[in-house]
């Protein structure tokens, strides 16, 4: 999974400049060199061959590109810069910091009445260019993604971006491996004594209830998601999993939480 890495070549005679880019988005970068370099768009061409280990870094622009482009510019000749490992480290997006409140009110039934959350979101020392950052703290939040399958009738959220001394992150869709995105899971689940699987299931979009508009105006046309946690289920052979931990709670291998249902349904 390689790092980032550009090599970029201006042809004084032809007035153009062709870039050899590790990026995910060609006609983007085109438009961006162009503009600040103050070249006709026609004359810089982007060259993107087969693209790994991006995971959403290769979104955005970074100044060692736009460096190495105005260098070649002003030298005349071939200039590359490619990251090592430490300064990708260094340099790259991060995944988001989200710091979460989150609250949802369920009936005796577990059906989902209303949630809301809170998210504050480091984003780094300043907002990356030219998708932003600052997106992170209202889009990645649940302000679109959490009443979409399960289908919870009123949502309030909100989102506020901190500034601090870390590495910048990206907007909604590159890297997060703490994302506000999840399905309801065990806690609520289990206080009502309510296999998890089946508080999920008793909260998705019925499939006669097509075309959908979700609390937060999301639109879905036909789909089922009863199907796929059901696909989902017989795949993981979800009732022999649950088998098997409640046999090594009852073993005393695994601890039993103080009111936790058992796992099978």
């Amino acid at each position: 999974m390689e790092p980032r890495a550009i090599l970029a070549d201006y042809n004084r005679a032809e007035e153009s400049m062709t870039v050899y880019h590790c990026g995910q988005s060609p006609h983007m970068m085109q438009g961006i060199i162009a503009s600040r370099l103050a070249l006709d768009e026609h004359r810089v061409r982007i060259v993107v061959r087969d693209v790994g280990g991006s995971f959403g870094i290769k979104i955005h622009t970074y100044g060692d590109e736009i460096a190495a482009c105005a260098l070649s510019l002003m030298l005349g000749r071939p200039v590359k810069f490619a990251a090592d490992r430490l300064e990708s480290f260094l340099s790259d997006i991060h995944a988001r910091d989200h710091r979460v409140r989150a609250k949802l009110a369920v009936d005796r039934d577990g059906k989902h009445a209303r949630a809301r959350d809170r998210h504050l979101t480091g984003i780094g020392p300043y907002s990356m260019f030219p998708r932003s950052s600052g997106s992170s703290a209202t889009r990645c939040s649940t302000s679109r993604a959490a009443p979409t399958a399960q289908g919870i009738p009123r949502h309030g959220h909100g989102g506020v971006p901190e500034q601090e001394h870390d590495v910048p992150v990206p907007r909604r869709g590159a890297p997060d491996r703490r994302r506000g995105r999840r399905a309801y899971g065990r806690p609520g689940a289990a206080k009502l004594g309510i296999d998890p699987a089946e508080m999920r299931k008793r909260n998705l979009i019925a499939d006669d209830a097509y075309p959908y508009k979700s609390a937060s105006g999301m639109r879905f046309e036909a789909l089922s998601h009863h199907q796929c946690l059901d696909k989902l289920l017989a795949l993981m052979k979800y009732d022999e999993i649950a088998s098997r931990a409640e046999r090594a709670k009852e073993e005393g291998r695994v601890p039993r939480q103080s009111g936790s249902p058992p796992l099978s349904r």
